[in-house]
This record gives structure tokens, sequence and C-alpha cells, in this order.
């Protein structure tokens, strides 16, 4: 990658300082921003689009996302046009489809994209923004493709996810960041309905998510099935065990009954949402859902291990409301998608007490 990164610096050089030279000074009329990750990495991104449009309100803001993520920025008022693709080269269960993209960057050429964005530090992403004729192109010079950027910015892998997204522009945010998420009442009621048939409005309802793209991110199917025992021991709780149906063939391990309940498949990504707004408590993995609930405003405990300095992944929030679970070891941050260690040595130290121990005051 460095000779490559090497030879593109001569060739584009030129290009670059030619149009340093003669570009307007005027603010950009169409801006275009991609993330194509996935969705707790849109979900931190949202508040960079917000930012983006107070400096630039005159501009059209374009973003490009994964249909997955979509739904978190269909309606939102920052975004004037939305860009989606079926998948990207990072997600790996699904092989991304060039031909999707070549439709893309012909619509994006015709729009014109004045400055662009990558919120990744990734070449793909830069040829990506280069094919689509933006004239000018910040991001951050980390996994090769520097080359390709005119305004490169330091990066700094420990900063907060949101913090370096705003660097991009010049801002910084606050301590704790407030996200919306979309809802309709439709949702609404369906999720009100749920609870009325499990338990009533009463009861103390407590979300548990076990699951999580990357097996060195799993605390465990099985702890989670003991911890939900240990909760319902509590009274006046239910507990609700969300998930995808990709994750329906490991639903066996759980002891269901009226006080664990399989909600496995059940929810699309708006009614899970909307489910966690009307819950007290969530316990899960490093993946979306901490998101959704953390911003949400309910109390969150997020079982991060030691794959990644969860510090710069973790909800920008109340810090009352947020519980990390994560011990130190020799092997980590690793950032591996799967433990290469003989045992999950990270997840191991934590234990179905200690998670029990951290949440009972919210019980």
């Amino acid at each position: 990658m460095g000779a490559v990164d090497l030879l593109g610096s001569i060739i584009f050089a030129p290009f670059l300082f030619i149009r340093g030279k003669f570009s307007t000074k005027k603010g950009p009329h169409n801006i275009l921003v991609v993330r194509l990750d996935q969705i707790g990495d849109m979900v931190q991104a949202i508040p960079f689009f917000e930012a983006l449009k107070r400096k630039y309100p005159l501009s059209t803001v374009h973003a490009v996302c994964v249909k997955d993520c979509a739904f978190l920025l269909k309606n939102n008022r920052n975004v004037d046009a939305l860009h989606t693709v079926p998948s990207s080269w990072f997600y790996p269960e699904r092989k991304a489809n060039m031909a999707d993209y070549a439709g893309l960057i012909k619509v994006l050429r015709r729009a014109g994209i004045d400055e662009a964005y990558d919120l990744r530090g990734d070449i793909r992403n830069l040829i990506f923004l280069r094919l689509c004729g933006a004239k000018k192109v910040m991001g951050y010079d980390c996994a090769g493709g520097g080359f390709l950027i005119d305004k490169k910015f330091p990066y700094d892998r420990d900063e907060h996810e949101i913090d370096k997204n705003l660097k991009l522009i010049g801002a910084k945010a606050e301590k704790e960041v407030a996200v919306e998420f979309p809802r309709s009442v439709s949702e609404e009621k369906t999720v009100r309905a749920f609870i009325d048939e499990n338990g009533g409005p009463k009861t103390r309802r407590i979300i548990i998510h076990p699951f999580t793209r990357g097996g060195s991110r799993m605390w465990g199917m099985g702890k989670y099935a003991d911890l939900a025992v240990k909760i319902s021991k509590k009274e006046n709780v239910r507990i609700f065990i969300i998930g995808g149906k990709d994750d329906e063939r490991d639903s066996d391990i759980f002891s269901w009954n009226d006080k664990v309940i399989n909600c496995i498949g059940r929810f699309s990504l708006g009614l899970t949402v909307e489910m966690l707004r009307q819950s007290h408590a969530f316990i899960g993995n490093n993946s979306g859902p901490q998101y959704f609930a953390a911003y949400s405003g309910i109390k969150s405990c997020v079982i991060y291990g030691n794959s990644v300095n969860y510090k710069s992944w973790q909800p920008k929030v109340k810090e009352d409301n947020f519980i990390a679970l994560s011990k130190p070891t020799d092997c980590g941050p690793c950032e591996l998608s799967v433990c290469n260690q003989k045992t999950h040595r990270c997840m191991d130290l934590i234990t179905v007490d200690e998670v029990y121990n951290a949440v009972e005051g919210w019980l």
C-alpha cells in the first residue's frame, strides 16, 4: 500500500495543487458524505450531518450508505438526498455489486459534487468519491489513498468516533450528545400492545441483545441465558431477548417463560428502536442496539470485553445512564473480528454475577 500511495502522490500532486490554487472561496453547492459501514457507525455519524448543515445551511447534502442504515437518514432534515447500495466492502457476508456503484456514480457525477467527506478513512471510499467527480475530498490518510485527498486530517485511533467525524469540519461534540431516531405512531401503538400482552406497562422491562457481528465481541450465549434466569427472579420484571432473523438458530439456549420473552427475529428495526424507548434498561454486546438504547435515554450496560478501545465507540450520554464493562488483557485491544487466543480471555473475565451486580439497581 505504501508504494501505491507514493506513486499516486507523485501523479496527483500537480492536480491537487492547481485545484487548490483556483478553487472558489464560496461555500460548496453540493456536498457528498459517504459512510458505508454498519448501523452503529451510522448512528455515530448522525451528529456530523447536523453540524455539516449548520456550517453550510444553503448546501445540498448528499449521503451514501448501505440499505440497512437508510432508515436512520431517510427523514433526517440535515440530509437532502439519500443514496443507498445493497452492500459494501465492509460487509464480508454480502458481496458488494459493482454495477450498483456504477449507476450511483453516474447519478452523483450529474449532481456535480463540490466537496466530499470520507468518514471512515479507506482507500476504496476515496476512489469512489473521486469517481463521483468530487472537486474536493476531505478525509483521513490512515488506510492508504492519501494522494486522493485534498485536505488530510490527523487520525487518532483513540479519539471518540463522533469527534473524529466532526474534526473534518472543524467541530467538536459536547460530552453528552442527543441523537434522534425516526419513529411512527403505528410502531408506538404496536409496541404498546405487545407490552400489554406481556406483563403490562407497570412491569420493569429489560432488553437483552446477546448477538453481534464478529465473535470477538460476543460475551457468550450461555452467560446471557444464565443472566436472564437470574434477573427473572426479581419481582415485576419482564426480560425481552431481541435479535435478527439470522439469530433465531441460537434461541434454544434460553429458557422461555412468561418472564423471559422471545423477540428474536420478531421485530423490524423500527419496532426494535420503539421497544427500547418503552423499556427501562438494556444489556448487550458491542453492537448497533446499544446506540438505540443509550441515545433513547434508557439505562444501558454494554459488555465490550477488550477487542476495541470502547471509549472511542461508547455512546456520548449521561454517565449515570451507561455502564461499560471491559477488563484489560495483554492481547487487546486487538480490533479483530474473531478472537485468535486459545480462550476468549477478555470476555471470560467478565462473569454473570459481575454483570448482574452492575445492573441490579436498575431492575
